[in-house]
């Protein structure tokens, strides 16, 4: 009755809303926006699980159904601002009139909450090319969501009619509700580019347990991928649980051990030590071939961050290797010429990194061969000798020797291989090579010896 009763309302004040655009609520309530497509109002027999969760605002299209296709792009609409309905979380329907890239931002206004940190407040964002049927409860297990726990924004493809079902909650599910107006969804219609491009550094991140279609191969078809990630938890015994890696898919074809569970990975011969639970990436590391490269992030310890790629091709994935950093820091610049920028901690004579360049050869991301880089500090330190340092005048171990003398005078570092070189200019301008066997170990006069035998001021972290 109350559909019936706010469509003579609509009628009575010369009400004409459009077929999908804004949404309206009545008494507080979110409702869905739908696309008519019927010159007659609607009127079904027997609601739909939506309709019992939230009643919708009755719509009113006049004239040849075909203006529905005319109809102006929304340039920015809210879709939906949570609201308590009943002790449930319903969701609200957004249907794109064209085909584009919308931008879906979420946004989590100051209010007081006593059960409820704002933040906690997240949206899944499923996205059906045709009409959901069940109870709109049971569409995670129907459907994986474009977005998941979506906090901030994020760009997504869509094709005109769509079903966009989103559903704000404390857990993206069917937690219990938060309070009115806790949390909104506005969908824009933007110029941007899905997928990895120049114009947004040739990176493209797809939200966490949420499943994109991208062509990673070049053959003309979208793949299906599907990257998902176990929270931390701890259990009933107090065993704390590092976040995990559940599941890698490319067209339904799952890539790892699922019956690993301490390194779902090792079919790729790799580990995983403390995965990202926020991003996956779409990456398109050169240009100039025909395949966009997948992916995922490793966050190691003490923030000793990591990107690992992998190249979907006639049906198998590979590994094509790892750089330090993620994706979006900002001392990562991907150039897509198959070369990529990064900051890296160096493993040579103290604590402290720089910018390295990678390259893309022969299907193995790497490392430049030979390149040197310059030390990047970020903190004040003074490094001088203790004792006299025997030190070669090229980076290289056939070149002459010369003989460095302590004098109390700080020393400066202005490039290294990153792994065994480091070049040393004293005061008076005596510029020499020396050569570390490991990490802390550096050659003087034919021995090797402890770094800090021979220098003072090195700085270390942990």
């Amino acid at each position: 009755m109350r559909r019936w009763l706010a469509f003579l309302l609509a009628l009575a004040l010369g009400v004409s809303l459009m077929a999908c655009g804004r949404q309206s609520g009545a008494e507080g309530q979110p409702a869905p926006a739908q696309e008519e497509t019927q010159q007659d109002p609607p009127a079904q027999d027997t609601p739909t699980p939506e309709e019992e969760a939230q009643e919708p605002a009755a719509e009113e299209s006049e004239g040849d159904s075909s203006q529905s296709a005319e109809l102006a792009t929304p340039e920015e609409t809210e879709v939906a601002r949570y609201a308590n309905q009943d002790g449930y979380d319903a969701p609200c329907v957004f249907r794109p009139e064209k085909d584009g890239v919308y931008r879906f931002l979420s946004t989590n206004p100051s209010y007081e909450m006593e059960m409820y940190d704002p933040d906690a407040i997240l949206w899944s964002v499923y996205v059906l090319d045709e009409e959901f049927e069940d109870g709109w409860r049971y569409l995670s297990q129907a459907y994986r969501p474009a977005i998941d726990r979506l906090q901030g924004e994020i760009t997504v493809e869509l094709k005109a009619g769509q079903y966009v079902y989103c559903i704000p909650s404390v857990n993206s599910f069917t937690g219990d509700p938060a309070e009115d107006n806790a949390a909104s969804l506005t969908i824009t219609l933007t110029n941007a580019e899905y997928g990895p491009a120049a114009s947004n550094g040739w990176i493209q991140p797809v939200s966490m347990n949420a499943q994109c279609q991208y062509d990673l191969d070049g053959d003309g078809k979208a793949d299906r991928i599907y990257y998902a990630i176990g929270e931390t938890y701890e259990d009933e015994d107090g065993v704390w649980h590092e976040a995990t890696p559940m599941s890698l898919q490319v067209n339904d074809q799952e890539f790892l051990d699922t019956e690993d569970e301490y390194n779902p990975f090792h079919p790729f011969d790799i580990w995983l030590e403390n995965p990202s639970t926020e991003w996956y990436f779409l990456v398109d590391l050169d240009s100039s071939d025909d395949f966009v490269e997948l992916a995922v992030c490793d966050w190691g310890s003490n923030d000793y961050t990591m990107t690992l790629f992998f190249r979907y091709e006639d049906g198998k994935l590979t590994y094509l290797g790892a750089i330090s950093g993620t994706p979006e820091s900002e001392s990562t610049t991907y150039h897509g010429d198959g070369t990529v920028s990064a900051y890296d901690r160096f493993d040579v004579m103290q604590t402290w990194g720089g910018i390295v360049n990678y390259q893309l050869t022969d299907g193995k991301m790497e490392q430049e061969e030979g390149e040197m880089v310059q030390p990047r500090v970020f903190h004040d330190f003074t490094v001088t000798l203790k004792k006299p340092l025997t030190v070669y005048a090229e980076a290289d171990k056939s070149s002459e020797k010369l003989t460095l003398q302590p004098d109390g005078k700080p020393l400066t570092f202005p490039l290294t291989d990153t792994e065994h070189w480091v070049q040393i200019v004293c005061a008076d301008g005596t510029t020499g090579w020396a050569y570390f066997e490991q990490s802390y170990l550096v050659e003087n006069d034919g021995q090797t010896v402890e770094d800090t035998e021979i220098f003072d001021g090195l700085v270390f972290g942990g």
